[in-house]
Formats: C-alpha cells, structure tokens, sequence
C-alpha cells in the first residue's frame, strides 16, 4: 500500500515495505472515540456529563516498528521548507461536544486517508484487543479508540454467552459441590450453603468468563488439594517452602515466596517433580481424614 503521509525530516520515515492499515472504501464513514471522560455539571439543578468543547490531538506521535526495532515519529504535514523540514502539520480535533467525544471520518480524500492512517498508526490510539499491541510506544498515553462496532458486537455477543453459561453451571452445582468450588474461586467456604451458593451465582454473573476458566481448569483439582491442606493446616507456607503441619519438615519449595502463588507453585511441584507422587498419596489421606471430621458448611447458632 502506497504511503499516504507526506514525508519531512524526521517525520514519517518509513522503510520500505512498511505495513500500513489498509485504508477503508470511499464513502466508508470510520468512527472513532475520545477516551478522555466527561465531567459532570450541575445544570438546572441536574448533573449533566458534559464534554470539553473540543481537543486538538497532538500533531505528532511516535509509532514503534517491530522490523527495525525503531521508533518512526509521524505527523500529517502539510508544508514544508526547502530543506525539506516539516513547517506546519494538520490538527486533528474532536468537536467533543457536540459529537460526545466521537470523531467521524469520511474516506475518500487524501486528506482524510492521512487523518485516517495517523489516527490508527499514532500510539495515542488505544489498541483493541485483537490488535498487535507492540506497535504503541510505551509510556505514552491512550487519548482516543477506534470503535470498531462489528468487533465489539462479537465481544458483546461473546460475553452474553458466557454469562448464560457460567450461571446455568453455578445454579446446577450440588450442595455437596459448593465449598470445593468456593475453595477454587478464593471464596470463604465456610458459610452456610444459602449464602454459599448466592456467593457463587454472583461470581458467575459478575467475572464468567473467569468463572468458566477456574471451575473449567484441570489443574484446579490441585488447587484445590493444596487449599484444603493449608485449611486443615495439613501444609503451611513458610517463605519459599511448603512445610508438612505437624513435623515442620519441608515438603517442596516454592520459586516465589507470595503465598498467594502457593496453590500454582504446588501445581508446578506436582507436574514437574517425581517426588510428588508420594507427596499426593499422603496428602490425599490426610485431607480425606480432615474432611470425614468436618461438619457441611458454618454451624448454625443455636436458638
């Protein structure tokens, strides 16, 4: 694709080859979004969300290309000297409040391809999530979006559906089922199983693509064991090593010392380490004679 920004020193230096965004139809009417928030003013005694008046983008960005491991500023110039420097460059403003922080742009016309392929190639575009994220400068602040409305339907649609399926799985569990999945979620497990359960169903309702990923997680079953040792006090964490409750002897060590890590460094010990088998076998019992003793949910208070 041809470059359609205007060459200057030091400004949109390409090398050949480069990849540009390719440019939409003529006629294509490209939308894009301030990030920027509104604030809120009281008017008639109402608070409204009201925008700046408008926002001038700066005229210059740095996009990071991968091939040359490079920075490459980029501005949309309009003239230049006869040395060849950049002498004025086209501003690029939101009308903020009249459009609610939306820019549109009609391709068509060399300068609107220009304010187009700045506007997608500048690191002050937010990337999407689909996008090659290396190519934004670090450090420098999103300003605006690309609403990409095809894009962000599928995610729409994505998320309903993962939603309708972590709270069917949620109001499916079994009783019996509800501490262990407390227990993979970081929930208190010990409460009664009214409040158990809504505990759950608000988690899958709330976070279910994650839900889906912990309950869905082979590993959780690890996970779980090692909870379940630590709850009984069967293990507990000492720095970097896991220690056996009732010897002090280490079990395994860990390559962090975060507790928090504990649970998935015990699934790396258990994957990586021929000695957990032995491990597991001992762990197993004893948290199974734990929980023969343990008593289904918080012991209700007497009347």
């Amino acid at each position: 694709m041809a470059q359609v920004l205007r060459k200057a020193n030091g400004f949109n230096e390409f090398p050949e080859g480069y990849k540009f965004p390719e440019l939409p139809a003529s006629g294509t009417v490209v939308k894009f979004k301030l990030l920027k928030p509104p604030v809120n003013e009281l008017v008639d005694e109402k608070w409204v969300k009201r925008y700046p008046v408008s926002y001038v983008l700066p005229v210059s960005s740095d996009v990071y290309d991968p091939s040359t491991k490079r920075n490459i500023k980029i501005a949309i110039v309009t003239e230049t000297d006869k040395e060849g420097n950049m002498t004025r460059a086209h501003k690029i403003r939101f009308n903020a409040e009249q459009s609610q922080g939306e820019l549109y742009v009609t391709m068509g016309s060399p300068m609107s391809d220009a304010i187009y392929t700045y506007l997608m190639l500048a690191s002050h575009r937010q990337r999407g999530d689909n996008e090659n994220q290396t190519t934004a400068v670090l450090g420098i602040e999103p300003l605006y979006k690309l609403v990409d409305e095809v894009f962000d339907a599928k995610i729409r649609s994505e998320l309903r559906a993962a939603k309708t399926a972590a709270i069917k799985h949620a109001s499916e569990l079994e009783d019996t089922e509800l501490q262990n999945i407390c227990m993979v979620l970081g929930l208190n497990e010990k409460e009664e199983i009214a409040i158990l359960r809504d505990s759950i169903e608000y988690y899958a309702e709330t976070f279910p693509k994650d839900y889906l990923s912990r309950v869905n997680d082979e590993d959780n079953a690890y996970r779980l064991m090692f909870r379940k040792a630590l709850a009984a006090r069967v293990f507990m964490v000492k720095g970097k090593e896991v220690i056996w409750g009732e010897t002090n002897a280490t079990a395994f060590a860990m390559r962090s010392d975060a507790p928090e890590n504990a649970a998935d460094e015990f699934v790396y010990f258990v994957k990586t380490n021929e000695m957990s088998k032995n491990i597991l076998a001992i762990l197993r019992k004893k948290v199974d004679e734990t929980e023969a003793k343990k008593p289904m949910g918080r012991p209700k208070k007497d009347a």
